[in-house]
C-alpha cells in the first residue's frame, strides 16, 4: 500500500476532506487501498498458469503411471488430484514436499548421489579411489598402471549428468530402456534420477528371469537374479520388465513391436547396454537399437574393458565407428588428386551418426537428426564381418576401392 503525506492544513482551516473529517477520510482511503490491493491479486490469481505437479516418484513410473492426455503422470500424486483439466494435466492444490512446475526450479543433483544410494557400481570408482590412491594394498585391482583401473566400480556419472540430465530436469516425454537388469540397482538409480520427470517411460531387459531350465531349451538355469530386487513384480506386471536373450534378434523385435512401439509411447530417446559386457551383444545392441532411436538421442555402451570378452568391441568396433564419422567419400581425380580413396565399415550406423563420446569404460553414440526407421532383420543385427581382422584393418587402413 502506497502511504501518500498529508500537506499540513493552514491555520484556521477545519479538519475536513471533500466535506468529511479528515480522520474519516484517511480511514476511508485505508479501506479503500486494501480493496483494491485485494482485487488485483485475485484477477493476478485468476489469470495465472495452472499449477502441474511434479512429483519425485518414490516407486518406478514403470509399475506407476497412468496415461492421461498423451503423457504419464505418477500415481503417488494420486489423491492430491483434483479434475483434469482440458489439456490432460492436473490440478492440485499446494502441499507440502510437492513441487510445482512453476516453481523456481531445483538444481538437478547428480547422478552420482542416487548411484551410490542404490549401491550400483556405475560411481563407486569414484568413491573408492582416494583411499587406493592413498594405499596400493587397498586397491582392488593394483597390478594395472592406470590408476583408475585400479579400483573397484566405475566413473559414469559425469557421462550420464551429461547426456542424460536434460531429460531428467525436463517433462519432455522420452523412452528410456536398459538391457540388463541384473539385480535392479543400476534401473533403480536411472529412475530416481529420472523421477523429476513425469513423461519418461523406463524399460529393462534381462536374461535371468527366463524360466528355469536349460539354455539349450532358451531359459536360464543359474538363477532368477532380478528377483531380488523389490521392484522386480510390480515391474513385470507393468511390462516394464522384459525377460529374455538380448543378443536375439527375434526376442529384441518381440519387445520393440509389443511393448515399445506402442501409438502411445513416448519417443525412444536413451538405450544403455549393461548387460552379458561381450562384444558380439554390444554389437548386436548397437546396430539394433541405433536406428530405432529418434533424432538427438542417445546410445550408451558400458564397461568397454580391455577384457578378453569385450575387448573386440573397442579394438574393432568403436575404430571403425569413429573412423566412418570422419567419411567423406569421393573417387580421385586427375584434377583432384587430394581427394583419398575411402569407404564405409558400417554404413547403416554412419547415416544416423551425429557423434561418438567415451570416457573410461563407457561411450555414448549420439543420433542426428535423420528420422529413426524401421530397418530389416539383416540390416538390424551386427554384420557377419564386423569382427574379422583382415576387414577390420583393411577399412581402417586400406587399400580401399
Amino acid at each position: 500500500m502506497v502511504v501518500r503525506a498529508i500537506p499540513r492544513r493552514r491555520r484556521g482551516h477545519a479538519r475536513k476532506s471533500f466535506g468529511l473529517p479528515l480522520s474519516l477520510s484517511i480511514v476511508l482511503s485505508f479501506v479503500l487501498g486494501v480493496i483494491c490491493s485485494a482485487y488485483a491479486c485475485w484477477v493476478a490469481f485468476r489469470d495465472r498458469d495452472p499449477i502441474i505437479v511434479q512429483v519425485p516418484a518414490s516407486s518406478p513410473p514403470a509399475a506407476s503411471s497412468v496415461r492421461k492426455g498423451g503423457a504419464a503422470r505418477s500415481e503417488t500424486a494420486l489423491d492430491d488430484i483434483n479434475l483434469p483439466n482440458a489439456a490432460g494435466s492436473y490440478l492440485v492444490s499446494p502441499k507440502e514436499g510437492i513441487a510445482l512446475a512453476n516453481s523456481p526450479p531445483e538444481q538437478q543433483k547428480s547422478f552420482e548421489l542416487f548411484a551410490m544410494s542404490t549401491m550400483t557400481d556405475k560411481s563407486q570408482g569414484n568413491f573408492n579411489l582416494p583411499a587406493c590412491l592413498a594405499d596400493r594394498t587397498k586397491c582392488s585391482y593394483p597390478d594395472f598402471e592406470n590408476p583408475l583401473c585400479q579400483v573397484h566400480g566405475h566413473f559414469y556419472h559425469t557421462i550420464y549428468d551429461r547426456w542424460l540430465g536434460p531429460y531428467a530436469s525436463s517433462q519432455e516425454p522420452m523412452q528410456f530402456l536398459e538391457i540388463g537388469y541384473f539385480q535392479g540397482k543400476g534401473f533403480q538409480a536411472y529412475t530416481e534420477y529420472m523421477s523429476r520427470n513425469p513423461n519418461a517411460e523406463l524399460h529393462s531387459m534381462e536374461i535371468a528371469c527366463l524360466p528355469e531350465g536349460s539354455r539349450d531349451e532358451g531359459k536360464w538355469p543359474w538363477g532368477n537374479f532380478a528377483q531380488k530386487h523389490d521392484w522386480y513384480q510390480k515391474l513385470r506386471d507393468a511390462d516394464r520388465l522384459h525377460c529374455g536373450d538380448a543378443s536375439s534378434y527375434d526376442f529384441l523385435k518381440g519387445v520393440w513391436d509389443n511393448s515399445m512401439k506402442r501409438l502411445d509411447a513416448p519417443p525412444l530417446k536413451v538405450v544403455i547396454d549393461d548387460a552379458a559386457h561381450l562384444a558380439e551383444h554390444m554389437a548386436m545392441s548397437l546396430f539394433f537399437w541405433f536406428p530405432r532411436i529418434e533424432p538427438g538421442g542417445v546410445m550408451v555402451v558400458e564397461d568397454i574393458q580391455p577384457s578378453g570378452v569385450a575387448n573386440p568391441f573397442r579394438t574393432m568396433i568403436i575404430p571403425q565407428v569413429v573412423k566412418d564419422m570422419h567419411w567423406c567419400g569421393g573417387t580421385p581425380t586427375e584434377t583432384n588428386k587430394e581427394i583419398k580413396a575411402d569407404s564405409l565399415c558400417f554404413p547403416q550406423i554412419h547415416k544416423l551418426l551425429q557423434g561418438v563420446h567415451c570416457e573410461l569404460h563407457i561411450c555414448v553414440f549420439v543420433r542426428n537428426v535423420e528420422p529413426a526407421y524401421e530397418p530389416d532383420k539383416e540390416g538390424s543385427i551386427t554384420p557377419p564381418d564386423a569382427f574379422n581382422m583382415e576387414k577390420v584393418q583393411k577399412c581402417l587402413f586400406g587399400p580401399h576401392a
